[in-house]
């Protein structure tokens, strides 16, 4: 199967984290993913 990446990018405060957040509740193929806030 070909991999996939998603991106998600917008300005601070408009629900990135809670966008990516609901899209791994409801795709089956995104189970991976990295949050830039954690790791900055």
């Amino acid at each position: 199967m070909a991999q996939k990446v998603l991106m998600i990018a917008a300005p601070n405060g408009v629900g990135k984290t809670t966008m990516a957040l609901e899209l791994i509740s409801r795709e089956s193929w995104l189970y991976d993913w990295v949050n830039a806030d954690e790791i900055c």
